[in-house]
């Protein structure tokens, strides 16, 4: 068994669960707190992972980065565009709305995060 710098710990991958769940309420500092671990926790998956391309970053931001805040609570991009579906589905159109604000925001995010490369 092997040591990883992206291994969530147990007991505060269960802690963060709950809270993201409703069952555990946090104040503030601790909600920010818990976005710094989480964090860094992407930021060493990120540089352990294998990319070789910006757009690979990317679709992994979309995938694995908890960037939106929807109705209180932490989503990826990808969960957020399967949400967006399903309200469009319904014919939610205030809520497709807002949520389709949320994720343009996020995705100009990542972008400049991960932007592509110029040649020079």
């Amino acid at each position: 068994m092997s040591l990883s710098n992206t291994a969530t710990p147990i007991y505060y991958g269960q802690f963060r669960d709950a809270v993201l769940r409703g069952e555990i309420p946090v104040c503030w500092e601790v909600a920010m707190e818990m976005n710094r671990i989480d964090d860094l926790l992407a930021e060493a998956e990120l540089a352990e992972a294998d990319f070789h391309t910006p757009q690979e970053k990317r679709k992994w931001a979309y995938e694995n980065e908890l960037s939106i805040i929807y109705r209180g609570e932490a989503i990826t991009v990808d969960t957020a565009n399967k949400q967006f579906m399903e309200y469009t589905a319904e014919g939610a159109t205030e809520k497709c709305q807002e949520l389709q604000q949320l994720i343009a925001a996020a995705k100009d995010v990542i972008r400049n995060t991960y932007p592509d490369e110029t040649e020079v």
